[in-house]
């Protein structure tokens, strides 16, 4: 059963502050490429319109929740290439592979500047979906949605606390 949150979980800009630092190590370190955030994300709302690919994981345990990376199959396809250090005509397969994969290391980014009770909840393995409804959250949820910019290609993170 989830603890109780912390002050600084029920924090928005702390909460904003990890996942942009998350996802910044991710790119930077890992892909040794940039992914800002968007200081207009209603500019790049539109352009995600088209979006038809989703990974998510899910926390439990000490802290329930999930976080979502959702892209265009274009956005994935060049995140694809970042991943794997080379470009391509990525199939499918390779493609949710590397948006899963994408998804893993934001969240456990997100997770390891937890404190130690939120650190040890536990991470699921990814799942990708191409054709995913728009959820509403539980009204005891909490949930965070970034957009990013990746080589002027849109990215959305949403980070959902329940």
């Amino acid at each position: 059963m989830p603890t109780e949150r912390s002050n600084e979980d029920q924090d928005p800009g702390l909460r904003i502050a990890r996942i942009d630092d998350a996802v910044a190590g991710v790119f930077e370190i890992m892909l040794r490429q940039r992914c800002v955030p968007v200081d207009r994300p209603s500019s790049v709302i539109a352009s995600l319109s088209d979006r038809n690919i989703e990974a998510k994981i899910a926390f439990s345990g000490t802290l329930a929740g999930q976080c979502a990376v959702r892209a265009s199959i274009a956005t994935a396809s060049l995140l694809t290439s970042a991943l794997l250090g080379a470009e391509g005509n990525w199939d499918n397969a390779m493609i949710d592979d590397a948006m899963g994969e994408l998804c893993n290391m934001i969240a456990g980014g997100w997770k390891s500047a937890l404190d130690a009770s939120g650190a040890m909840c536990h991470i699921s393995v990814p799942t990708v979906s191409r054709s995913y409804p728009t959820q509403t959250p539980h009204d005891t949820a909490i949930t965070t949605r970034r957009f990013y910019s990746f080589n002027g290609s849109p990215l959305e993170v949403a980070l959902t606390i329940t």
